[in-house]
């Protein structure tokens, strides 16, 4: 495909980044289906998340993307846009994934699942941007450290991991 035959398949530059973000999305949704199904306790589940999150880890540029997307969306001022329920979709889908699993291991934290889901995006993108702006060598595997510390501390919480 020629650069112009690419381009002709999308209205403007921000219609591509929009697919982009939305596939990247979609994929971290179908990685957690897959971590939730195969897992048999909660620390199982939390274990594989906190491996995704590793991995995601080793991304650090679709964070950096991701994050400039969120910040393209609250610029635009539009809660109506297209980035805006891009994300918005995320964090439903995401919550109710939570919400499952914490249906499944008889799980009941301090944080509903909808503001886990809010705490998970959060870190690994703050993360991303702190790896990105420091001058520290902030380790790729901390993002995963971190939401394992999330998810076990949410889970102590609930008179321990099962």
């Amino acid at each position: 495909f020629s650069r112009g035959a690419f381009y002709s398949n999308f209205a403007d530059k921000e219609a591509i980044f929009l697919d982009l973000l939305v596939q990247h999305l979609e994929h971290d949704i179908d990685g957690f289906k897959r971590i939730a199904a195969e897992s048999r306790t909660l620390e199982e589940l939390i274990t594989g998340l906190t491996a995704s999150y590793r991995d995601l880890g080793q991304r650090p540029d679709w964070c950096l993307l991701s994050s400039e997307f969120q910040l393209y969306a609250s610029r635009v001022g539009r809660p109506d846009s297209e980035f805006s329920r891009a994300y918005e979709d995320f964090r439903q889908r995401l919550s109710a994934l939570l919400d499952e699993a914490f249906q499944r291991f008889d799980f009941r934290g301090e944080l509903s699942a909808r503001q886990l889901a809010s705490a998970i995006i959060g870190l690994s993108h703050g993360l991303a941007l702190e790896r990105a702006a420091s001058k520290v060598n902030l380790p790729m595997e901390v993002t995963g450290m971190a939401i394992r510390a999330l998810l076990f501390g949410a889970a102590a919480s609930n008179a321990g991991v099962r």
